[in-house]
């Protein structure tokens, strides 16, 4: 079971809960939220049972590449070398916008040059830990 969404106001910090600056030249991203389902079923049932196990995520941004660029330097640091790093983002949750913070770990990365002179940053990142749910309006 997978739900996907857009993100807004995406920030970064090395630290959780304070010091977040806004991710520079942020062009796009989406997270996936994955909960893994467990077979739950006695041996007399017909239908297949399940119970909901751990969640995971991935998160997908687009930068457009900038220097001096200390966030985006921040998300690099942590693909190099696994700085701690947390992510602070908005999203539609229900009828709602909710702001929500985690813990990442940055998968990968890929830098694209276009014709126009622009040069994208796509990063592919994982949720390490939990999504936390810092405000809701």
């Amino acid at each position: 079971m997978t739900h996907s969404t857009q993100l807004s106001n995406v920030s970064v910090s090395a630290t959780t809960g304070a010091g977040f600056v806004a991710l520079e030249r942020y062009l796009e991203g989406t997270i996936s939220i994955n909960k893994n389902l467990i077979e739950n079923t006695a041996k007399s049932d017909e239908w297949e049972g399940v119970i909901g196990g751990r969640r995971s995520g991935t998160i997908s941004l687009e930068v457009q590449a900038e220097h001096p660029a200390p966030m985006q330097d921040l998300l690099m640091s942590n693909f190099d070398s696994n700085a701690a790093c947390f992510l602070r983002f908005q999203r539609e949750v229900g009828t709602g916008i909710a702001e929500e913070e985690c813990p990442i770990m940055v998968e990968s990365y890929e830098i694209s040059d276009s014709d126009q002179d622009t040069v994208k940053i796509s990063y592919e990142i994982k949720i390490n830990g939990a999504l936390t749910r810092t405000a809701q309006a």
